[in-house]
């Protein structure tokens, strides 16, 4: 029972982790599949008829296809690895930030104050603080009475 568990635990984190991968992989593998069929019947089809003369230039098609469709692979998956790159970096310079942005209200005489640039941090909660006065849900259904 407890296998089965860590088992779906398992394949669930890699299916998360790697949707997107295992998915182009599987697309990938079923249009090199879908161009291979239909070379074998072009090729098929013109053996029964005895004509070669488009023979090459199926095969440079076939080739400039299985080419296209590999770089296409490479594209979408490296756009794909550098979008979650750039979340995974927004989230961490969030936390960062929400960190140093926490200043003391109040200076002792020796210290002096923090230089500009880190003032300059985004404050994500600095227009709330900023209100006079602040409204629940519950007090703006009361109002409307």
């Amino acid at each position: 029972m407890m296998n089965q568990l860590f088992r779906l635990t398992f394949v669930t984190f890699i299916w998360k982790k790697y949707k997107q991968l295992i998915v182009s992989i599987l697309s990938l593998i079923l249009l090199l599949w879908i161009t291979e069929q239909l070379h074998q019947d072009f090729i098929s089809y013109s053996q029964l008829n005895e004509d070669t003369a488009y023979l090459a230039l199926s095969f440079i098609v076939k080739w400039v296809v299985f080419i296209l469709l590999c770089i296409g692979f490479i594209v979408i998956n490296v756009s794909f690895g550098k979008k979650v790159a750039i979340k995974k970096q927004s989230k961490s310079f969030f936390k960062e930030n929400v960190v140093k942005t926490r200043e003391p209200s109040f200076h002792k005489k020796g210290q002096e104050k923090k230089s500009e640039s880190t003032k300059k941090i985004i404050d994500p909660f600095d227009e709330i603080r900023k209100k006079p006065h602040l409204r629940s849900k519950a007090n703006v259904v009361l109002d409307e009475d």
